[in-house]
């Protein structure tokens, strides 16, 4: 009975040992206490979840002419030029110098079709005019007409002495009046492509050239002043009564107007032969000045003699021939 006693005591004692054995085991390889709460899973320095990273704009930069990456592209018209942007007379200077041209700046030029007062550039010896606005919003409504009034839709009507380019770039307008090929490239490269344009047919030229020499008489009297022409016409059978002084913009000098036979003749008398062959020879062939474009009422007819200029805008074959039988064939007109 003893024995048996004995056996199941030392049985319970095995058991006991061996439960405590175990849970030291466990508490070894789990490195925590019985009952801690289990550990949240770590990344390390080779974890593979990527950060989040927000959405970038998809537009591309552009690629100035330098190599340098310029921002993308906005709604404004501000050209970049050999790394520089044109933005305004200044900076449009800066370019045409540094594309190679040669670069002269000129007297003050007006559009009728603009509404700022302009700068006439000599380029490479060719007219260039450049319009120069407060900010370009303003540069930007002028543009809007420019289409309209080279296809003669606008409230102007213009005679273009050739074919007539315009560009536009930040706060500058410029319009380039002829068919240069050097020019055009030169003006493309600088300012990006035409905003308006009109390509004209290159004009025929069937009148003497400005500098031609257009010294005549009629009969014994030899034309040089107001006087003499007045005398020479009314020699030749018209009627001719002073009407008055007029202007024109592109003579430095008031001139008086004739009514010959009912037309209007515009005489201009400077203080020189020589004063007048330079004022004439600032005309372009067909009659227009380089800094300016004029609506003519109908084709204009130039002549120069001694120190006087005369403009009759008309077709009465009457008074054109009176005018080169006093005069001398025209210098400039149609």
């Amino acid at each position: 009975m003893f024995q048996v006693a004995f056996q199941q005591l030392w049985l319970r004692y095995a058991t006991v040992a061996l439960l405590l054995l175990l849970a030291a085991c466990g508490t070894a390889e789990t490195g925590r206490s019985p009952g801690a709460p289990a550990a949240q899973p770590t990344s390390g320095p080779g974890a593979t979840v990527a950060p989040t990273v927000a959405a970038q704009p998809t537009t591309a930069p552009t690629q100035g002419s330098d190599g340098s990456a310029n921002e993308p592209a906005s709604t404004t018209t501000v050209v970049t030029s050999h790394g520089e942007p044109v933005n305004d007379q200044e900076s449009l200077l800066d370019a045409l110098r540094k594309a190679g041209a040669n670069v002269q700046l000129g007297a003050t030029v007006e559009q009728p079709f603009l509404s700022v007062s302009g700068t006439l550039l000599t380029v490479n010896g060719a007219d260039v005019q450049v319009f120069e606005y407060e900010n370009e919003a303003a540069a930007q409504a002028d543009v809007a007409k420019l289409a309209d009034t080279f296809a003669g839709r606008g409230t102007t009507m213009i005679s273009w002495v050739a074919s007539p380019h315009a560009y536009h770039s930040g706060r500058v307008i410029a319009l380039y009046v002829g068919d240069d090929a050097a020019t055009l490239k030169l003006l493309e490269g600088v300012l990006g492509t035409p905003v308006a344009e009109l390509d004209l047919p290159a004009r025929p030229s069937t009148t003497v050239s400005p500098g031609a020499t257009a010294e005549a008489s009629a009969g014994d009297r030899q034309v040089t002043d107001l006087k003499s022409l007045t005398d020479a016409l009314r020699a030749a059978g018209l009627d001719v009564k002073n009407a008055g002084e007029v202007e024109q913009p592109f003579f430095d000098v008031t001139g008086s107007a004739l009514k010959v036979n009912a037309a209007d003749v515009q005489v201009f008398e400077f203080a020189d032969t020589a004063a007048a062959k330079d004022a004439v020879g600032q005309l372009g062939p067909d009659g227009n000045p380089p800094t300016m474009m004029i609506d003519w009422v109908a084709p204009p007819h130039f002549y120069q003699a001694g120190r006087i200029v005369a403009l009759y805008a008309g077709e009465d074959q009457a008074i054109t021939d009176a005018l080169t039988q006093s005069m001398g064939a025209q210098v400039a007109g149609r």
